[in-house]
């Protein structure tokens, strides 16, 4: 089995509660979850906290379907390690539950060469940047994780893939680049109010907008990003 363990917590400091803010008539983590259930490889799964705060998380994700794994709240790779060692995982994908636009064609993209070229680590975010924030592509294989954890840094263990990044060379990788044109300098994550704004006056335009594929996405916010 493939996951894509979506992270997700309620106190985020600069919008509180955003998990499940209202976006279009859907709570943020939702339209998350939605986007990684058109994948055809990689199953959803809720990675939050054992905190109260998150207890909201829980019962969305019971309202859904969709399963939850609690753990820590700061030390992310103890929640994702434990939650790797309980089950029978051959390769995650990490997901941040602010990310509305994480796409599912992408992620099995990501999985076909991982798994058909036997690579630890897809990603399109390192050693080059091409997709824009809340797009991103990271693939890890279960056991390549496990066995480097025990070699994060304090830092590393709430950026989880930062220590596959410096230490790039001791892996095989994969950098998935967006030809036609760089858009790293785009954001679809949604940090602050003024990014829910942004998207919510596009869904007035567009009330498909998140049952559109990756690029016809990119074309919506190239375009009225100008």
């Amino acid at each position: 089995m493939n996951y894509a363990i979506i992270y997700s917590r309620m106190n985020s400091s600069r919008l509180p509660g955003k998990a499940l803010i209202d976006i279009g008539g859907k709570p943020l983590l939702q339209r998350c979850i939605e986007r990684v259930q058109k994948s055809k490889y990689f199953k959803p799964i809720i990675a939050t906290s054992y905190e109260d705060s998150d207890l909201p998380i829980c019962d969305l994700a019971k309202d859904i379907g969709v399963d939850v794994f609690r753990g820590s709240l700061e030390d992310v790779a103890s929640r994702t390690i434990k939650f790797l060692e309980s089950t029978a995982c051959n390769y995650f994908a990490r997901v941040n539950g602010d990310s509305p636009f994480v796409d599912g064609e992408l992620l099995d993209r990501g999985f076909e060469i991982i798994s058909t070229q036997e690579m630890d680590i897809i990603t399109n975010i390192h050693p080059k940047r091409s997709f824009p924030y809340g797009m991103s592509v990271e693939i890890l294989k279960a056991n390549t994780f496990l066995n480097n954890a025990p070699k994060f840094k304090d830092l590393e263990r709430e950026h989880i893939t930062s220590f596959f990044y410096s230490e790039i060379s001791q892996f095989k990788y994969h950098n998935i680049v967006f030809e036609e044109e760089n858009l790293s300098n785009v954001s679809l994550v949604v940090d602050e109010r003024s990014d829910l704004e942004k998207i919510n006056k596009l869904l007035k335009l567009y009330p498909s907008l998140f049952d559109l594929s990756y690029d016809q996405i990119l074309n919506i916010f190239k375009k009225h990003n100008k």
